[in-house]
């Protein structure tokens, strides 16, 4: 007897997860590409994890999961190396120069890049600026 597809499976015992992929693939635009409106973050915004999130290094990628919203978050590699940098030491500026110099990339692009990927981690409660520390007393 024929199956549906578009049917889920009996035999399928795990519950649906929710996912949402951050996109970034570290490569020059072309000339004249127009620029969609992107998330933004201060370019001295020095970016943390969360303590909280818990990550699985896929090899091609990371998973990320958070544990406060119940959701899972697939990342491309372009955006698991600016995830595992993400340790609040340097400003997004300063890793998005450094990913440049490792991979021998324009500057000017990737700090654009660098950025957007930071800020989306900023707004899915991925990451948080380590400048927003209290000094101890």
């Amino acid at each position: 007897q024929p199956v549906d597809p578009r049917t889920p499976s009996d035999d399928v015992t795990q519950a649906p997860r929710k996912e949402m992929p951050i996109e970034l693939d570290i490569v020059a635009q072309p000339a004249g590409a127009s620029e969609p409106d992107v998330l933004t973050v201060p370019v001295d915004y020095q970016a943390r994890k969360r303590p909280d999130v818990l990550e699985l290094d896929m090899g091609d990628g990371a998973i990320l999961y958070d544990g406060d919203g119940m959701l899972v978050h697939h990342l491309n590699p372009s955006a698991t190396v600016i995830w595992q940098l993400c340790d609040g030491s340097g400003s997004a500026q300063e890793l998005a120069l450094d990913i440049a110099e490792e991979y021998g990339l324009d500057p000017a692009t990737i700090v654009g890049q660098v950025i957007t990927v930071i800020a989306e981690l900023d707004a899915l409660g991925l990451v948080e600026d380590a400048r927003d520390e209290s000094p101890p007393a």
